[in-house]
């Protein structure tokens, strides 16, 4: 009896109250395994309840006790060490603090006769709620971090998978854009025939791509609006744009080059950079902005503006390139003179291409025979370009004769180039273009058809395609990029 009362003792005293607040669950976990063999549980994995079909026992008296394998399942909290044939209350041994002098925590309890006993005792002592409650507290924080982490891992995937779909979005995008054609279409419905450019790719690339036919995107995150749209245009003409800076930051100086460009809606300025980068001249587009007007102060002010918007601003201007209108090359109140103010080292360099068109223009009105060919050429391109009927009889003729199918070209009065092609195709078809002038027999057909038939109309056709064909050569130089002033 004396010893069963100290057994009691033993599982029921407990000394001084808890000296050490701060002290974490590691570190007495820690201390706990170095004096049990380190087979028993931790805070992670929970109680070892290593279920034996036979256990060591122990001689009491005459009798032999074991451990048995049934008191987990009214102990949910109780553990045994097979290195030492112990059991050992597991939330007690990781959670308690300032636990002393209790075998089921520090040593571990091998009295098989009475261990139930033991074990009842310890499992309505304070110490052994307490720590009951710290483990199951634990148990419910790791439980919600492991939700945490699996909503975690879910956004990553979906943000994975969402930078996939935009990846296939901004490659459509960034095609469409380099080869200037229109993204939208007129009618979009799923009905439509035609939906667009930009909806007419993505369908057809769905067609091949594994992921854009299983890839589902809410409604909320297509990016197929025009407004979407907008913005990633935008997004790669600032990319554009800041791999041109960079290149001209590392450059240092740089000419600036700018031209009107007019549509139907508003008057525009084209804005160019050249600069040299890694040893090759470079021409880069840098703007393109709307003017309200177009008088030589404001133009200045926009380029001005485009300087400081893209950063320019510390690096050095040396030339100004314009056409040589007077608003733009004027000495005092020209483009040329206003800009110069805010960069003083800036030459101006009137464009050498638009001087050569000059020569040629006021050359060619100043001389009669010219006038009258030039003339001649616009009355049959008009005569063929403007009534299908005789368009259709012109291209027939072409074919009947033999020859390579091509259109008339317009002349122009800014583009002398074109005026070389408008000969050439005119020489070329000449034989179809006097057939199906002698066909239609309209008064201004027959008017035609006497003036082309003249020596002196051929003869002008053949000397102004040898002069232009020399001309040409000299403007397809000029407009070269890498041009240079020594050539």
């Amino acid at each position: 009896m004396d010893q069963e009362a100290g057994d009691d003792q033993d599982i029921t005293e407990r000394e001084g109250e808890q000296t050490d607040q701060e002290r974490e669950i590691d570190e007495a976990a820690a201390a706990s395994h170095a004096t049990t063999g380190f087979d028993l549980g931790d805070k992670d994995t929970g109680p070892r309840q290593a279920k034996l079909k036979t256990y060591p026992q122990e001689s009491f008296g005459a009798q032999k006790r074991a451990f048995h394998h049934s008191w987990f399942e009214k102990h949910n909290w109780l553990e045994y060490s097979v290195n030492q044939n112990t059991a050992f209350c597991f939330p007690c041994r990781v959670f308690g603090k300032n636990i002393k002098h209790d075998s089921l925590v520090s040593s571990g309890c091998k009295n098989w006769k009475k261990a139930l006993i033991i074990f009842g005792k310890h499992e309505i002592a304070k110490t052994h709620k307490d720590s009951v409650v710290a483990w199951k507290s634990y148990q419910a924080t790791r439980k919600q971090g492991d939700v945490a982490q699996m909503i975690a891992s879910a956004n990553v995937s979906e943000i994975v998978e969402r930078r996939e779909y935009l990846r296939r979005i901004v490659a459509v995008t960034s095609m469409l854009g380099r080869q200037g054609l229109p993204f939208r279409g007129h009618d979009e419905g799923k009905g439509s025939t035609n939906r667009g450019n930009f909806l007419a790719c993505m369908e057809l690339l769905k067609e091949f791509d594994p992921f854009l036919q299983k890839h589902n995107p809410p409604s909320n995150a297509q990016y197929i609006s025009a407004t979407s749209q907008n913005e990633m245009i935008d997004c790669c003409a600032q990319e554009v744009t800041s791999v041109i800076v960079s290149e001209m930051t590392k450059s240092k100086i740089y000419a600036i080059m700018a031209d009107e460009a007019r549509d139907v809606k508003s008057e525009q300025l084209a804005v160019c950079v050249r600069y040299v980068s890694d040893g090759a001249v470079k021409e880069r587009f840098l703007a393109l902005a709307e003017m309200k007007s177009f008088d030589a102060q404001s133009i200045a002010n926009e380029l001005q503006q485009q300087i400081q918007n893209n950063g320019l601003a510390e690096l050095k201007c040396v030339a100004q390139t314009y056409d040589g209108a007077a608003v733009m090359s004027g000495t005092t109140g020209g483009v040329q003179a206003h800009f110069r103010r805010l960069h003083p080292e800036v030459i101006y360099v009137h464009c050498y291409a638009h001087e050569v068109n000059l020569v040629l223009c006021h050359t060619c009105k100043a001389i009669p025979e010219a006038v009258e060919l030039f003339s001649l050429l616009e009355c049959v391109y008009s005569f063929f370009s403007t009534s299908l009927v005789n368009h259709h009889k012109f291209m027939e003729a072409q074919t009947r004769l033999g020859l390579i199918t091509v259109e008339l070209v317009q002349l122009s009065n800014t583009r002398w180039a074109c005026q070389l092609r408008s000969i050439s195709a005119v020489l070329d078809t000449l034989s179809a273009i006097l057939e199906c002038l002698s066909a239609i027999r309209s008064p201004i057909a027959v008017g035609l058809r006497a003036k082309l038939y003249k020596f002196s109309a051929v003869y002008a056709l053949l000397m102004f395609q040898s002069l232009l064909s020399v001309t040409e050569g000299l403007h397809k130089l000029l407009q070269k990029e890498t041009l240079g002033a020594s050539g």
